[in-house]
């Protein structure tokens, strides 16, 4: 798809009341959306709870989601090869993490090089599979979101640039975790 394309596109959706006009960052690589903040406010831990049983969900604005409601708990930046509930990664979020969401059909070259580029990242990143992706790969920090129509590992690293550590609660968050092991 061409860029001019995904730019008609994304307008609709701005036109929508999905996102604001889409702002290109780094080389003109990636197209970010900006979306409303939809809060920060906590579940309750039965609503969580519950939904990481699979016997409840909570719906966002967007998918994957770039605020709302979330868990008490985030997830730990790191490298996931389960998939992380969304309750935690918007958490993450919140705290500055940037988020890597990739889908579980990639081919194993394509994850090992998003895993890569998380690694060299070193802080405020979080890796994980999401299926039901429309894109091999969609980028979220606090608001906004960037889909890659393929693993790209600068527009990764464009994207991070930008978004990491602007969260509404700027906190700590080193790589704590590698399920690539």
């Amino acid at each position: 798809m061409t860029r001019k394309v995904i730019a008609a596109l994304l307008a609709t959706v701005a036109a929508c009341g999905g996102a604001s006009e889409p702002t290109v960052i780094g080389d003109g690589a990636v197209t970010v959306e900006t979306f409303d903040d939809f809060g920060n406010d906590h579940l309750a831990d039965s609503e969580v709870q519950a939904i990481v049983a699979g016997s409840s969900t909570y719906s966002y604005e967007t998918f994957p989601a770039t605020s709302g409601p979330h868990a008490g708990t985030w997830a730990a930046c790191g490298v996931y090869r389960q998939e992380v509930p969304q309750v935690f990664t918007v958490h993450s979020m919140e705290h500055g993490a940037v988020v890597i969401h990739y889908d579980p059909a990639l081919p194993p070259e394509d994850r090992e090089a998003i895993e890569k580029a998380a690694t060299e990242l070193g802080s405020h990143v979080v890796v994980t599979p999401r299926a039901n992706l429309a894109e091999p790969v969609v980028l979220t920090a606090w608001t906004v979101m960037a889909r890659l129509g393929e693993v790209d590992t600068a527009s990764i690293t464009q994207f991070w640039n930008e978004y990491a550590q602007r969260g509404p609660e700027r906190l700590p968050c080193p790589l704590e975790v590698d399920q690539t092991n």
